[in-house]
């Protein structure tokens, strides 16, 4: 019994200790599609996605544990960006950084969330940066808006 024991620990050191290594998003993979496929996690309330697509340069948050806070902010971010539809609007690269305006359809309007993105280590890009407060508040998403450079849009009827 004690070397089936020994046995199974020194199968589990030797693969990695059985942890899972997260998902990064592959070098060829678009900006548009990273962001759709966040979005896509926003509306499963996939968290452990949100973080594997979330990060910086030194990558995701699921794999770096960084911010130390980072599965707090993930929390967050979910509860701006629920509970609406959403389409990517444009596609922008300048200097390196690469930056998508999505906009994010809630009953009575709609929003345009800017979200920049960044290179990981293996070159795929991981979200960086969402503008929350551009998503708007999330109790009352499509009250008088915060800032006059990001209108709020109200939805044509019907939508």
């Amino acid at each position: 019994m004690r070397s089936v024991c020994v046995m199974l620990s020194i199968l589990t050191l030797g693969c990695g200790g059985g942890r899972v290594s997260p998902s990064a998003p592959p070098p060829e993979q678009s900006a548009t599609s990273v962001v759709m496929e966040f979005m896509q996690a926003v509306a499963d309330s996939n968290l452990t996605r949100m973080a594997e697509l979330w990060g910086t340069a030194r990558g995701s948050a699921a794999s770096t544990r960084n911010p130390p806070d980072y599965q707090r902010r993930i929390f967050v971010m979910h509860s701006f960006l629920k509970n609406g539809g959403h389409r990517v609007v444009s596609e922008t690269t300048e200097q390196g950084r690469v930056a998508v305006m999505v906009e994010l359809a809630r009953p009575g309007c709609v929003r345009n969330v800017p979200i920049g993105l960044v290179r990981g280590p293996g070159g795929g890009l991981l979200i960086n940066t969402i503008d929350l407060d551009a998503a708007g508040n999330p109790v009352k998403p499509c009250g008088v808006n915060p800032r006059p450079g990001n209108p709020t849009v109200p939805n044509p009827p019907g939508r």
